[in-house]
């Protein structure tokens, strides 16, 4: 869904004057100052998908006082589980235990997981190491779309693209 005509570090900057005014727009002494700054933001933002972009635009706003840096507004765009369709941290752990290879996610984690030692520990502990895993496992390969080039794209729960 990404176009590369547009360009994104125009898109943040408006929006982002519109959102935080002064807070953001002061930051730029110069015309020159706010074009390297879109250009920036630009190449740092050319593999993400717009519609992500749009709605991490919009978490900024819901929640952030101030604007983010690049990294930071990177890392809010990495989708959740929720994003992505994914089974809920505790349905995918169920499904770990059931060697459930519906998502190549938890084949991956059986790998790198201890499922014995998740096994015997209590239902919390196992729950809490798992969820970690599992935030992790989904944030590496979103990061490693992104260092490859790669476009990242995800499907939007029927509730959220009713709410937007």
């Amino acid at each position: 869904m990404t176009n590369k005509n547009i360009n994104k570090g125009e898109i943040i900057f408006l929006n982002f004057v519109a959102i935080y005014g002064p807070k953001y727009k002061s930051a730029f002494a110069t015309q020159k100052l706010m074009e390297l700054t879109e250009s920036h933001w630009s190449d740092a933002l050319k593999n993400i998908d717009l519609d992500i972009i749009k709605k991490t635009i919009l978490r900024c706003r819901d929640t952030l006082e101030w604007p983010p840096s690049i990294a930071e507004f990177r890392k809010l765009c990495i989708p959740t589980w929720k994003d992505l369709n994914f089974p809920s941290p505790q349905r995918a752990l169920q499904l770990l235990f059931c060697n459930d290879d519906r998502f190549p996610i938890l084949k991956k984690m059986r790998k790198d997981l201890n499922l014995t030692q998740l096994r015997m520990a209590k239902q919390e502990v196992a729950q809490k190491i798992f969820n970690e895993a599992y935030e992790k496992s989904i944030g590496d390969e979103i990061l490693s779309k992104w260092e490859n080039n790669e476009q990242i794209e995800f499907e939007e729960p029927k509730r959220l693209t009713e709410l937007l």
